[in-house]
């Protein structure tokens, strides 16, 4: 172990579960639970050829020459079928003779949906075969085969890629039509057509929902989803707008529809033959609408938000990122109002500076001259990206905005008064107010020039009185007596309900009285912390008689608000909650829910994967901070007092998983980017899952929710606690008085000027 580090790794208590059950390995250090059989050697499996099958309109042939059994009822030509069925008929034939389970810490199912031959393989050497000289060419991020550990999940991510491949057969034999014959009707959801998986797959990649190549003369129809509800009034002429190539900021009470709205503009843009990317702020948000969030599409890390716009501007050549740029035609960023000023503008400035456009980014900028704000047409914003955001600026606000100066990366100063916080660089670079935080005062949004849209009709709630005190909750307007007294003091149904806390250390409390009620035995799971120093600097090296084995404070702070925990203890039948992106693919990301099932022995865990420079060409940064996730995740598995279980979790989906660790790594420091220390923790990524912060609960809508209101401190959390509930009926709030119900519903006053001008303007309309 290197020297100059500082660890950290305790005992936990030992828990002796049956392991005789042999395991398969999975990827980043999970694996899941197979049946104790050894592996048989594997039949020929059965290769379909797709396009063939699609253009014949006979049964599918199988290239060995035998036919694949199907349903007798599927006997129709494909023509006449959905896409869905002829993908299900393809599926049945390709995993004939493929094994259900694969062993050793190498064994992997490699999917291929456009090759040679696609399928389900088990061996590396027939793939390369299989898919030499094929193009990527209109899959997602030009992929067309991947791997995976599990059975399901390899058949969830073939059905995924034959899906796009027919998709893309069919609208290129599709006949043109004239103008006369397109129809004109207003422009309707394109569902997403994914039968139904096993309970352990994940049938969509949450990636980049993109599907590129060439503009089609003639526009894929969308068809509609039964198992989607069609679009209101409201949300057709929202969709309207977007498909006229407006820049959209659509807005409305938690509720309201807008998830529902941004599926179904991502497929209607798809249909369009449109690049189009879905992010979010953070994991959570990015799931619920099946995108990624904001930091992964621009190819950043959090610490990257400290670093000057040069080094931004540098990392964005990268090959991967420079041509995700350069292809995306529509952005759609959702929970907006989480989205922080400074990170908005620069994502603005990055894409026009990569695009192209003419419009010079301008570094650090916040506010200009209101003749500079408007300069130029709709093509400068983003770099002429057709922009939707989404989102409430009545519910939660950007988290710790303005933490460092981009211009020397040093910590800015927080002044806090009566009115505000103000945020000022130590040496005189950049100075904000709180109220700057909010998107909408960046120069980016005035480029933008949206188009507004608010929705009003609620799908969430459907008691009339109860959808009313809500719209006053989310105003901050001032509440009668009868609705103070609605809200506290009706019948309520909660039994069982999850409880939202405004603080950590509330969820904390909570979760760790019900884990004493729990009964059985617990594994406790010591976290490892590292701290790597930067040795020396031209002008001030590091100083040897400070102990290697010594955190600074200022480190030592940071830590104790890390979201793993020093400490974890974890028992059979306990809900958690993921606070890692472990697997976009399953959809196993933070926030992800689950229960524990069973604990695993380490041994079955994938040892983690050494990274090689050459994937790092350009961002040595990023390779030194992945070489320090590889070492610390290493040293915490093979340390002698390590853990020896894992837990195996089963989240709410069907997907199980063994849960290894996971190790973070935060650059710290202010002597310039080649000289940041690197302080990093490495623990299992879950947390209890009986209570969870009113952060967490965004987005989501619960059956029974206990909201606890004694400690609310940011403006919008109340009203988002509250707008979880279905019912009024499955709604209990605590811990707060009729004067302090209507105290925390306060709205943040530059929030209700905006919206305010902004419904003016739409009345104007």
């Amino acid at each position: 172990m290197p020297m100059d580090d500082c660890k950290k790794c305790l005992p936990y208590t030992e828990h002796s579960p049956d392991t005789s059950a042999k395991r398969t390995d999975a990827p980043g250090g999970s694996s899941s639970a197979p049946t104790p059989k050894r592996q048989r050697s594997q039949t020929e499996p059965v290769y379909i050829d797709l396009t063939t099958s699609s253009e014949a309109g006979g049964q599918p042939q199988a290239a060995s020459g035998h036919q694949p059994q199907v349903d007798p009822g599927s006997s129709a030509n494909p023509s006449q079928m959905s896409i869905e069925h002829q993908v299900e008929r393809l599926i049945e034939g390709y995993i004939k003779g493929v094994p259900r389970q694969v062993y050793g810490k190498k064994g992997k199912y490699y999917v291929v949906w456009n090759g040679l031959k696609c399928g389900i393989f088990t061996n590396w050497p027939e793939v390369q075969g299989s898919v030499k000289g094929f193009s990527g060419q209109g899959f997602k991020d030009g992929i067309i085969h991947t791997s995976t550990k599990e059975f399901d999940h390899a058949v969830a991510l073939l059905r995924n890629g034959l899906k796009q491949k027919l998709e893309m057969h069919n609208a290129a034999h599709r006949p043109q039509q004239s103008l006369r014959e397109q129809p004109q009707a207003t422009h309707q959801r394109t569902p997403q057509h994914t039968p139904a998986a096993s309970n352990s797959a994940a049938a969509n990649p949450v990636a980049t929902t993109a599907v590129a190549g060439e503009p089609q003369s003639g526009k894929l129809e969308p068809v509609p989803d039964p198992r989607e509800p069609p679009l209101c009034k409201e949300q057709q002429g929202a969709m309207d707008l977007a498909m006229a190539g407006h820049n959209l900021f659509i807005t409305g009470s938690g509720g309201c529809g807008k998830s529902v709205l941004v599926k179904a503009l991502q497929n209607s843009f798809k249909a369009s033959r449109k690049t189009v990317h879905l992010i979010a702020p953070t994991g959570l948000a990015a799931l619920n609408i099946n995108g990624r969030t904001a930091f992964n599409y621009a190819g950043w890390v959090p610490d990257n938000m400290r670093k000057t716009f040069d080094f931004i501007k540098k990392k964005s050549r990268g090959d991967r990122i420079f041509k995700r740029f350069r292809i995306t035609d529509v952005l759609i960023i959702d929970e907006i109002s989480m989205v922080e000023n400074r990170f908005f503008q620069r994502l603005g400035d990055i894409m026009r500076h990569v695009r192209g456009i003419s419009a010079k980014p301008r570094p650090g900028e916040v506010q200009v001259r209101e003749e500079d704000q408007i300069k130029g047409d709709v093509g400068g914003a983003f770099g002429g990206v057709q922009i939707i955001v989404v989102g409430d600026f009545c519910q939660l606000p950007p988290v710790r905005p303005f933490q460092h100066c981009t211009d020397c990366e040093r910590e800015m100063a927080r002044d806090k008064s009566e009115t505000t916080t103000l945020y000022s660089c130590p040496r005189g670079h950049q100075n904000f107010q709180d109220n700057d935080k909010w998107a909408f005062k960046s120069v980016e949004w005035k480029r933008c020039r949206f188009k507004y849209v608010h929705l009003k009709m609620i799908h969430r709630q459907k008691d009339e009185e109860f959808v009313g005190i809500l719209q006053k909750c989310r105003l901050g307007k001032i509440l009668d007596k009868s609705d103070i007294t609605t809200l506290l003091e009706h019948c309520t149904e909660v039994e069982n309900g999850t409880r939202l806390y405004s603080l950590r250390y509330q969820v904390d409390a909570r979760n760790a009285a019900e884990l004493r009620r729990l009964p059985g035995k617990s594994i406790n799971y010591r976290c490892l912390d590292g701290y790597k120093p930067e040795t020396y600097d031209v002008d001030d090296r590091f100083d040897p008689t400070i102990s290697m084995f010594t955190i600074p404070e200022s480190a030592s702070n940071f830590l104790k608000d890390h979201r793993y925990a020093s400490r974890l203890e974890l028992k059979i039948n306990m809900p958690v909650i993921l606070l890692a992106n472990l697997d976009l693919v399953a959809k196993l990301c933070n926030g992800s829910q689950g229960i524990i099932r069973d604990f695993w022995p380490r041994v079955k865990l994938d040892p983690p994967a050494e990274p090689q420079g050459h994937n790092y060409e350009g961002d040595p940064e990023g390779y030194r901070r992945a070489m320090e996730r590889y070492r610390q995740t290493k040293y915490f598995l093979e340390a002698s007092n390590a853990p020896v279980m894992f837990p195996e979790v089963e989240f709410s989906d069907g997907t199980r998983r063994v849960i290894g660790p996971d190790c973070t790594v935060n650059e710290i420091g202010d002597k310039g980017p080649r000289f940041y220390s690197m302080l990093s923790r490495v623990q299992i990524p879950l947390a209890p899952g009986w209570a969870m912060t009113i952060h967490k609960s965004q987005g989501m809508t619960l059956d029974r929710v206990i909201v606890d209101l004694g400690s609310v401190f940011e403006k919008g959390q109340a009203y988002v606690a509250m707008s979880r509930a279905r019912s009024l009926k499955g709604l209990k709030i605590e811990n707060t008085t009729r004067d302090g119900l209507q105290q925390g519903l306060q709205l943040d006053p530059e929030v209700r000027d905006f919206m305010e001008k902004l419904d003016g303007i739409g009345k104007a309309e």
